[in-house]
């Protein structure tokens, strides 16, 4: 429940939006693991996305991928479905990264290497959490820091459009309206 004061009663509304369900972001993540123990925090997680969705199969993940085809999706995959999502994600060009993690055990603590010919596959293996997130983390700043220079970049294109159009307009209604000599109209137009 939202509570409003105003100047002489309290007026309780209950909440409109639902974030579970209403992602109001350009961006948003997707974490696909069929162990729901061995995942990252979900808050440490919608620190950087607030819009985090969970899978425990590639085909219900790719599905909504597909249906959301229009945000910017960063994806944490457990290493087990790799083999599977490696042949089947090429066509989703909403992924912008993949991150790859195996927390279990029997895990080293040194990051592994992936060989990969995609460039949105990171490529490590997460053994530790707080590193997977640090870099999440700071891949998430760059894409809010690009799409914010790519606003800037379309309104000044805006701007400078209308104003290049609107000088135009002006200066031909200039020339229309000037009063010429006989002799410079004639020049003019021939």
């Amino acid at each position: 429940m939202i509570e409003s004061t105003s100047k002489s009663e309290r007026i309780s509304r209950p909440l409109i939006l639902n974030r579970e369900i209403i992602n109001i972001e350009s961006h948003q993540l997707v974490l696909l693991s069929n162990n729901i123990s061995n995942i990252p925090s979900i808050e440490d997680l919608r620190r950087n996305i607030d819009y985090t969705k969970l899978f425990s199969t590639v085909e219900k993940c790719l599905q909504y991928i597909n249906q959301t085809k229009n945000t910017v999706t960063f994806m944490i995959c457990s290493r087990q479905f790799l083999p599977d999502l490696t042949s089947k994600f090429q066509n989703y060009k909403s992924i912008s990264k993949i991150y790859v993690f195996d927390f279990s055990n029997d895990s080293t603590n040194s990051e592994k290497i992936l060989p990969s010919s995609d460039s949105r596959i990171k490529e490590t293996v997460y053994t530790e959490q707080s590193v997977l997130i640090n870099d999440l983390s700071h891949d998430v700043q760059q894409y809010l820091h690009f799409e914010k220079q790519s606003d800037k970049l379309a309104e000044l294109q805006q701007t400078s459009t209308t104003y290049f159009s609107s000088s135009w307009i002006t200066l031909v209604d200039l020339w229309c309206h000037l009063q010429y000599p006989m002799r410079c109209l004639i020049r003019l137009i021939l």
